[in-house]
């Protein structure tokens, strides 16, 4: 075990240790590369197994990160949300585009992933209930289903086409 972790910034070295982390996550197809959202420093990434940290650069240096799903054929492909908007790099996040943006000011978008199936069909879950889906890479959105309660996580299966699971706050697991 290893306290701490080192943030390389132009001021010089840092230390991590006082991030609130939010979730972090791993790369499918790279074990070296994990994500970390933070409650309120943002997202950092680490492309070395974590030896080295980097903190992603605006609009996602800062803040409260939800959600982040990189794409399962291509790791340099990544979505990010910080509640209110999703924001994509295909460059290995080095820069940063809004694909998506909430308007509604009382909802927050709580989690987002791949199919890993069909790759770029992008499911977004929503606190009003609402699970959209994109099928193409982020371009457009639908509601594939409002389950009318606070949803927290969309995961897709990773070993079984069709098979999606979304945890609801009140109202436990819901399968496809």
């Amino acid at each position: 075990w290893t306290t701490g972790m080192n943030l390389f910034t132009l001021e010089g070295i840092k230390s991590l240790s006082g991030a609130n982390v939010y979730r972090l996550v791993e790369d499918p197809q790279d074990p070296e590369a994990m994500y970390l959202a933070t409650r309120e420093n943002g997202l950092f990434y680490t492309y070395n197994g974590g030896k080295i940290w980097q903190q992603a650069g605006a609009p996602l240096s800062s803040g409260f990160i939800y959600g982040l799903a990189v794409h399962p054929q291509n790791k340099c492909i990544i979505y990010v949300t910080n509640g209110r908007q999703v924001f994509k790099t295909d460059d290995c996040s080095r820069h940063w585009t809004e694909i998506y943006r909430e308007s509604r000011s009382d909802v927050i978008i709580s989690s987002l992933d791949f199919n890993y199936f069909m790759p770029f069909t992008v499911y977004l879950a929503e606190t009003n209930g609402d699970l959209l889906q994109s099928n193409d890479g982020g371009q457009s959105w639908g509601v594939l289903n409002r389950f009318g309660t606070r949803l927290v996580t969309v995961s897709p299966s990773h070993l079984q086409s069709g098979l999606l699971y979304v945890i609801t706050r009140d109202q436990g697991l819901f399968r496809s």
